[in-house]
């Protein structure tokens, strides 16, 4: 080993994604004089891992030896069965997929969609010819490596082609048949571009079959009753929400996206599904469980493994990750009676218990506002005025999030940084919610300690919050304004997250 390598560290290190959460999990272990170590680390299922020196495919219960030759930059897998392992580490293949191809250059349109997914097909199969031609030319490639290579190829097909929901809600069924019928396959190797496959493929299918007014309609065939009014939003509304998300997704300006996302908090018909969504939560979210159930069996097939890791993956962000509470007795019991795989049941009822003790353990600190200061109150600018009037004198970081939104979960998580970071200026921080439960809502303040005497927290009415957005011109989360001493929202682009970017912004502030 060279001796700048000894002075990066005498430690080694592997990473890969947790299977369930999709984060990012290190394992450590220190090198002894002569350059050995020996590193043990849980696994679930055939994974890709990055190593210091190399990235390979490992096993769940396998042993590998490797000897790193600097001198070559040359790697040696020995062991059971590692041919794959040397062959991946000798054989120089290289991806001709451009990254300047972007699904964002192509239009929010079926005509759109086909013909991004022609592109994507066409530069595939062009690699996959290329690999074709690589392996003629090295006869003594394994048919292992073959299926190895081109199932990777696939999965990155997959991915790729389920990118362009940031582009269409709804995409043309050709497509989503050809990303079922063609590229799904269970026998995939994880890594982090089929994990990314994976959730994006069945976040889409479980969307389309809980649709939120046929989830409604279904309540209906359960004996719930609604008005004549209710009854005739329920059925108008997939068409009004349909003809709101084209017209952002189709937006030309900014200008434009925004007013049509305040045209959809201000809709009254939305409005009326929401708070039908609100009143008939646990009823629906047990429809939503049992159908995203049934299409994870019906696409995983015999696998149960695979079969627990999808149901694993899917209670994980939808009941944990996205809403931040401990798990309805329904789950829990779905959970005891339905997942096999030992690793898996015992993640999600660690994660239950984690939010269960942040529950059971709450306090009602004085952070956690009442909305009564504002009741009644319409107007979106009045009720900031409202909100902000004991702060006049103190600057004011305003945080817009929502307990759903992955990114604001992710700022939220470093708030201590931020706070010691702004210590010298006199801030009150002040947070509003957007359409986030109760107790999600001060689960994850809890949980990240979004606190302290200078803290403020509001968890305001859909209306109202709807309000402040629109007037706000908030389209996008999280969003962050600074206010001044004397009340004005300054007109400038803040990201809070940028540490010494807002500190500058507070320096002129200050003077």
């Amino acid at each position: 080993m060279p001796q700048h390598e000894w002075n990066a560290g005498r430690e080694f290190k592997i990473r890969f994604d947790n299977i369930f959460t999709s984060e990012q999990e290190t394992f450590y272990t220190k090198v002894d004089s002569l350059g050995r170590f020996s590193l043990k680390f849980p696994l679930v299922y055939t994974t890709t891992v990055d190593m210091d020196w190399h990235s390979t495919v490992v096993e769940p219960g396998k042993t590998y030896f490797f000897l790193k030759d600097f001198m070559n930059n040359q790697m040696l897998f020995m062991g059971d069965d590692v041919r794959l392992q040397n062959e991946d580490a000798g054989y120089k293949i290289f991806h001709s997929l451009p990254k300047s191809l972007h699904y964002g250059s192509f239009e929010s349109s079926e005509n759109g969609a086909m013909a991004y997914k022609h592109q994507i097909d066409s530069l595939i199969a062009s690699d996959l010819a290329n690999f074709q031609k690589y392996a003629e030319q090295h006869p003594n490639i394994s048919q292992r490596y073959i299926n190895y290579y081109t199932r990777n190829m696939k999965a990155e097909q997959g991915y790729l082609l389920m990118l362009f929901i940031f582009r269409m809600s709804t995409l043309p069924q050709e497509y989503v048949d050809f990303v079922t019928n063609e590229l799904w396959n269970r026998k995939y190797i994880i890594g982090s571009i089929y994990d990314t496959f994976i959730h994006s493929f069945l976040i889409y299918q479980t969307d389309k079959c809980n649709n939120k007014s046929a989830m409604l309609k279904s309540l209906k065939e359960e004996g719930v009753t609604f008005t004549d009014k209710e009854n005739r939003i329920i059925d108008e509304y997939p068409e009004i929400f349909k003809n709101i998300v084209d017209k952002i997704y189709t937006a030309k300006t900014d200008a434009e996206k925004d007013k049509w996302m305040n045209f959809y908090k201000s809709s009254k018909e939305i409005a009326v599904v929401d708070s039908l969504l609100k009143k008939y939560d646990e009823q629906i979210s047990i429809m939503c469980y049992k159908n995203a159930f049934a299409l994870i069996d019906s696409v995983c097939g015999s696998d149960k493994i695979f079969r627990d890791i999808c149901r694993t993956q899917h209670i994980y962000g939808d009941a944990i990750f996205n809403q931040r509470k401990s798990l309805n007795p329904w789950i829990q019991e779905y959970v005891d009676k339905e997942i096999e795989l030992p690793s898996a049941k015992r993640f999600l009822m660690e994660q239950h218990k984690k939010y269960l003790a942040l529950e059971q353990n709450e306090v009602n600190l004085p952070v956690f506002k009442s909305a009564d200061n504002v009741a009644n109150m319409t107007d979106g600018e009045k009720i900031l005025r409202k909100i902000i009037e004991p702060y006049k004198g103190k600057i004011v970081l305003l945080d817009v999030w929502g307990t759903w939104c992955g990114p604001c979960k992710a700022a939220l998580s470093h708030s201590k940084e931020e706070f010691e970071a702004f210590k010298d200026y006199d801030i009150v921080y002040l947070y509003l919610a957007n359409r986030s439960p109760e107790k999600a809502w001060k689960n994850v303040i809890n949980e990240y300690k979004v606190t302290g005497d200078n803290v403020v927290h509001y968890n305001l009415p859909a209306d109202q919050q709807s309000a402040i957005e629109i007037f706000l011109n908030i389209s996008s989360f999280p969003s962050y304004r600074i206010i001044d001493t004397e009340g004005n929202i300054i007109d400038l682009k803040v990201n809070a997250r940028d540490f010494e970017a807002t500190k500058r912004i507070l320096d002129k502030l200050k003077k």
